[in-house]
């Protein structure tokens, strides 16, 4: 699967007359928001991950599953819901945005805004 990710990556950021990181991860979240996760050079050197498709694929979105079971983790730890339920709360509790544009904000907001909370 991450080779595939890796490819079709790939071929949507070398499209153009640049290479087109940021602009791909918003592309794809757009076309299957519940698989991929944006980022953008902040967001990448946070998870030192250099902005190519390989890394996108193979480095980037493992982690944001790993983020992802560590969120619903707590949330199920205390006692509140199974993990596809936990999932469907934490959703509907931040007004209904996909569980990856979820992350997506808590990035932003840890690498981008800095904010002091995120790096406790």
């Amino acid at each position: 699967m991450s080779e595939a990710v890796g490819l079709v990556f790939e071929k949507i950021a070398a499209c153009g007359s640049r290479y087109e990181s940021t602009g791909t991860s918003k592309i794809l979240h757009v076309l299957c928001p519940p698989l991929f996760v944006m980022w953008d050079s902040a967001i990448c050197g946070g998870y030192a991950v250099d902005g190519r498709s390989s890394d996108y694929a193979k480095r980037f979105l493992p982690q944001m599953q790993h983020e992802a079971r560590e969120a619903v983790g707590s949330y199920i730890a205390d006692g509140r819901a199974g993990p596809a339920a936990a999932v469907r709360e934490l959703e509907k509790l931040c007004g209904g945005r996909t569980f990856t544009k979820l992350i997506d904000e808590y990035n932003y907001c840890k690498f981008t805004l800095r904010v002091d909370e995120l790096w406790r």
